[in-house]
């Protein structure tokens, strides 16, 4: 079992959105409306200003839509790009895949049966805490989900409680080649620290054909709102490559909630951009790319935060 974990305030959280880059906005629109219980909050066209922030001007005027569970909190966007490639699931580096709190993952898992959703890995109890049921699936962008059920405490992991049957993203999970200097950004931003273990990791076992028992490289980061991020070392992954000014397929950006960006050093971020479309919602907020090429959106925390 991994060690206690530092105990002082992230300033680096909640997560507040994934996003879904997809070849076909609405086939994975519907996907998440018909088999996940999603609801649109909203939708639009990426902005041309939106999309070079993001060095992605290939995505300006692509449709998008925001989506929200059943008790209103918004965490989803799809992006349509009709040139983008699905990613080769667990194979890359990057954003991996999205952690999901759901009520019942064995339920879920029966309901899916016949989805869009590809079973990967059937429901079962994590090798670092009993407490923590998951299945991992892939959808039609060529993300993957990893459909996660709270049962009790988890000591050290602060983790929230699901709040209807499926409700929001509260892990993204990166896959790097170097997990120590991808801990450190992450803890740089948080100005807090985070745990360093091995652990079994069984659907990246299936993936690679590696021995089941086989353990891994990976971090934890616990962030505020009872969020975290995972980061996992898969030295076999290739390394993501998207040209021609856009994001690439599958998960493309995940976005926090930050405390105070006036406090990030100035070699680290762009001027900030206030921007009135969810997630941003008239907030400030800035784009950073990671070590291991993912996009990052921090969204400067205000009275109106998003609570879990």
């Amino acid at each position: 079992m991994p060690p206690s974990r530092d105990t002082a305030a992230p300033r680096l959280g909640p997560v507040a959105m994934g996003t879904l880059v997809t070849a076909s906005g609405a086939g994975t629109l519907a996907s998440y409306t018909g088999h996940l219980q999603q609801e649109v909050a909203g939708r639009g066209e990426v902005s041309e200003e939106l999309a070079r922030w993001w060095q992605a001007p290939g995505l300006a005027g692509a449709p998008y839509w925001v989506l929200q569970n059943r008790v209103g909190q918004a965490w989803l966007r799809i992006i349509e790009d009709r040139e983008c490639v699905a990613p080769t699931p667990l194979r890359h580096t990057g954003w991996l895949a999205l952690e999901i709190c759901v009520a019942d993952v064995d339920a879920l898992a029966q309901q899916l049966r016949d989805s869009p959703f590809r079973l990967i890995g059937a429901p079962a109890d994590l090798d670092v805490s009993d407490k923590i049921r998951a299945m991992q699936v892939v959808g039609s962008a060529g993300e993957v989900l990893y459909l996660t059920q709270i049962r009790g405490e988890a000591p050290p992991f602060q983790l929230p409680r699901a709040r209807c049957e499926v409700d929001s993203l509260f892990i993204p999970v990166l896959c790097c080649h170097h997990r120590q200097r991808s801990l450190a950004f992450y803890e740089s931003l948080a100005a807090s620290a985070g745990l360093s273990f091995d652990t079994r990791i069984t659907v990246v076992n299936r993936a690679y054909g590696y021995a089941a028992d086989s353990r891994h490289p990976l971090a934890t980061l616990q962030l505020a709102g009872n969020t975290l991020i995972e980061i996992d070392q898969i030295d076999a992954a290739r390394r993501s490559a998207v040209a021609g000014g856009r994001v690439g397929g599958g998960i493309g950006i995940v976005s926090f909630m930050f405390d105070d960006l006036d406090a990030l050093p100035p070699e680290l971020a762009p001027r900030p951009l206030a921007m009135a479309a969810a997630p941003y919602n008239g907030r400030r907020a800035v784009c950073l790319r990671g070590d291991a090429g993912e996009v990052i959106e921090l969204i400067e925390n205000t009275a109106a935060q998003f609570q879990h």
